[in-house]
C-alpha cells in the first residue's frame, strides 16, 4: 500500500502538481530516483519478505521523504509512506 501510494503521489508530483508547472520546479531524474525507484523496490521486496532490501529502501528515500513530510500539501504523504516502509520493515522483523 504504502510504495502504490508513493508512485501515485510522484506522478502527481511530476505531471498534475496543483503547486506549480510540474517540470519546471522538479526533476524527474532526482524524483524517480529518490521517490519512485525504492517504492518499487520496496513493493518488489515485501513479497519476497526480503528485510535487508526493505532496510535500503528505507534508507536510500529517507531524506527526500523526509524534506517532502516538512513541506506543506498533499506532498507531506511522502514523508508518511516512509514511515510506513519503516513499519513494515519492523513487522516483518519481529516475524521472523
Amino acid at each position: 500500500m504504502a510504495s502504490t501510494v508513493t508512485i501515485a503521489l510522484w506522478v502527481i508530483l511530476i505531471w498534475m502538481n496543483p503547486y506549480f508547472d510540474g517540470m519546471n520546479q522538479v526533476s524527474l531524474l532526482i524524483s524517480l530516483t529518490m521517490l519512485a525507484m525504492p517504492a518499487v523496490l520496496f513493493m518488489i521486496c515485501l513479497f519476497l519478505l526480503n528485510g535487508a532490501i526493505l532496510l535500503i529502501s528505507f534508507i536510500w528515500s529517507l531524506p527526500y521523504s523526509w524534506y517532502m513530510l516538512l513541506t506543506p500539501g498533499i506532498f507531506l504523504l511522502f514523508g508518511v509512506t516512509n514511515l510506513m516502509y519503516l513499519l513494515c520493515f519492523l513487522l516483518l522483523k519481529k516475524t521472523k
